[in-house]
């Protein structure tokens, strides 16, 4: 391998460990502060950066924002879907999804306030793309909803919206965990999930 080569490889692994740096550091921040609030000086601090710096990799705010809004859905799209893994059957697909869904916010407190709670407060193109990847971030269940729709298991439904229907029960749970002033266990609301989104609120007759 040339010497170009391995200069131009590590330069790239340089900048993609700043631009690590920057993200987990703006997570604390934006969290914390919320978007309005936050400091992009604080966020360059925290990386062990200069604010120069940061403005290389994110041009604004509102694009070091997104970004990290991109970057912790990634995180929780990987654990999710990893836990579909070597699995067939659609419905167990669903709660091992759910599930790794459940632990990541019991992990990861702090990326709940980035992915939820600022989109209240944002406007315009930043809050729209937000909302568009939210949307695109349902498709996880999407999936295995179509799959058990197939093969009988699951009544037929409109997959996309029963998809984003099973998540909005679910980020609602998450969210009264972290307002509550009682500690329980977040994963431990998986069962609540299945009885009311799976098998409903009436007695069969």
């Amino acid at each position: 391998m040339s010497k170009t080569k391995n200069k131009k490889i590590k330069k790239e692994e340089i900048a993609s460990q700043r631009r690590e740096q920057i993200l987990k550091s703006a997570v604390k921040v934006f969290s914390k502060c919320g978007f309005a609030e936050a400091d992009v000086e604080e966020i360059a601090r925290l990386a062990n950066l200069g604010k120069g710096t940061v403005y290389r990799y994110f041009e604004t705010k509102e694009n070091l924002f997104f970004a990290t809004v991109q970057w912790t859905m990634e995180k929780v799209k990987n654990e999710t879907s990893q836990a579909m893994i070597r699995i067939d059957d659609p419905f167990q697909q669903l709660k091992d999804s759910l599930q790794a869904y459940l632990c990541f916010f019991e992990k990861h407190r702090e990326f709940y306030r980035v992915l939820f709670e600022e989109r209240k407060t944002l406007l315009g193109k930043v809050k729209r793309r937000m909302i568009d990847k939210y949307f695109s971030f349902s498709r996880i269940f999407e999936k295995p909803i179509t799959e058990g729709i197939k093969t009988g298991i699951f009544v037929k439904v409109k997959p996309q919206e029963t998809a984003f229907a099973l998540l909005g029960l679910t980020d609602a749970l998450v969210h009264k965990w972290l307002v509550s002033e009682k500690k329980y266990s977040l994963k431990g609301q998986l069962p609540l999930i299945i009885t009311t989104f799976f098998n409903g609120l009436l007695k069969k007759k």
